[in-house]
Formats: C-alpha cells, sequence, structure tokens
C-alpha cells in the first residue's frame, strides 16, 4: 500500500542494512564455535582472582577472538559476536569463590596468542556453503599478549553471579540486546544467567578477548561453550 503522506512529509524509507538470522545464514554469513566434545568441559586458568582483572586477567582470558583478515583487504569481513552461552563444568572448582565477573577487551596487537587452551574450529550454519570463517578462535587456559595500552578498549565489565558458580549453571551472553539482567544474584541454587550486552565488531587484524574471574577464586574453573557470530564487509 502506498504511503499517501510521503508527497506532503517528505519522508523517506529507510530498509536496515543488517540482515536477519536466517538471512546471514542463507548468504553463508553466520557461524559457531563451541567445544568440540559435547559433555566435556575446557578448563580455565588456576587461581583466577578478581584483583588480577587488570593485570593477570589480561594475560589469561579464557577466549580468544582473533579476526585473521588483512587489514588492508577492502573486502576482508568484520566478525559480529551474536551470542554465547557457556555452562559450567562439573569437573572444575569453584572454591571460595564469593562472586564471579568478566570483562570484554579488544585490541590490534598482532600474535597476540601465545600459548595454552585448545584451538576451535568454527562452522558455517549454512550447509550448502563452502566459506570459511575468517575467526580464529582459542578457549581455554590461555597466556596471552597484555592489552595494548593505545589501540586496546575495555568494552564491557560486569558480575555474572553473587555466589560461588554450581556445575551446569548456564551463562548466555547475547551482543545487541541491552535487556536487563536475568538471575544475576542469588546463592547455590542451579540457574541459567543471561548477560545482554551491546554490539561490537572485531575489524580485520583485531583481537577480542573474555576475561572470567572470582574473587577469593582459589580453585580451576571449566565450561562448555557454543557461540554464534555474523561475518560482513562492514557497511554492507
Amino acid at each position: 500500500m502506498p504511503n499517501v503522506n510521503f508527497p506532503t512529509a517528505n519522508a523517506q524509507k529507510v530498509v536496515s542494512i543488517w540482515p536477519t538470522d536466517q538471512a546471514l545464514c542463507d548468504e553463508g554469513s553466520y557461524y559457531t564455535a563451541c567445544s568440540p566434545t559435547p559433555l566435556t568441559t575446557i578448563a580455565g586458568t588456576a587461581n583466577q582472582l578478581v584483583l588480577d582483572s587488570a593485570t593477570t586477567g589480561q594475560l589469561n582470558p579464557y577466549l580468544l577472538i582473533t579476526n585473521g583478515s588483512s587489514p588492508s583487504n577492502t573486502n576482508a569481513r568484520t566478525i559480529f559476536p551474536k551470542y554465547l552461552k557457556m555452562k559450567c563444568g562439573i569437573g572444575g572448582t569453584w572454591t571460595a569463590s564469593t562472586d564471579y565477573c568478566y570483562t570484554i577487551r579488544v585490541d590490534d596487537i598482532t600474535s597476540k596468542y601465545t600459548s595454552g587452551g585448545s584451538l576451535i574450529t568454527p562452522q558455517n550454519t549454512n550447509t550448502g556453503s563452502s566459506l570459511g570463517s575468517s575467526a580464529i578462535i582459542h578457549a581455554g587456559a590461555l597466556v596471552t599478549l597484555a592489552m595494548d595500552p593505545v589501540t586496546g578498549r575495555l568494552l564491557y565489565n560486569g558480575m555474572i553471579e553473587g555466589a560461588i558458580p554450581v556445575a551446569k549453571n548456564v551463562w548466555t551472553f547475547t551482543f545487541g540486546d541491552n535487556a536487563m539482567d536475568t538471575n544475576i544474584l542469588g546463592a547455590s541454587a542451579l540457574k541459567s544467567i543471561t548477560i545482554p550486552l551491546g554490539s561490537f565488531g572485531i575489524a580485520p587484524g583485531w583481537n577480542m578477548q573474555l576475561d572470567l574471574f572470582g574473587t577469593a577464586n582459589t580453585g580451576t574453573p571449566s565450561w562448555e561453550f557454543e557461540m554464534g557470530y555474523a561475518e560482513r564487509v562492514s557497511g554492507l
């Protein structure tokens, strides 16, 4: 039906440049990455204390995503995280932690990954597409270079739980969703927690790291994880 007010209101029709997840999948731009063996966790770094968030926390993130595309390639794609789901492992220990917190940092340090953890293989969710991912993903007890003091950015930080995490608790980070956190506090009961955060893009040559740490933590936590993300040429 035509817009009868267009001639008089001088209105313009605007179409979003960001398609739905189904459209992203159709064009071969939507990927998932997860723990390689179901029901098997990947251990993080032992004794990750909240006081280390500005020092050791940067050197031992749990998740590191590097956009391996060259920044000089004008057709290189930016990585846009959509969600990250983490299940606290039975095999991990959560000793003495009175809360659990997170930070998400980005920088453009070359060869940021040093050692440790597991290399994760992303999967294109369109079974008819052979388009590979630009993401290089490591998870676990990682050793990395510290965030670049000039280009580095602390994008998000906050508390996930206000008590010692319980095995099988599920944490779901959503990106591009600014709704209220759900069930962030609570005691020892099994729970599913949603942490909604704003959008961000990992440009070619940039890194994103997820740091996890707890006050007085003395154990070695572990997680299973699953994430979904899109890759597109910026602005298209």
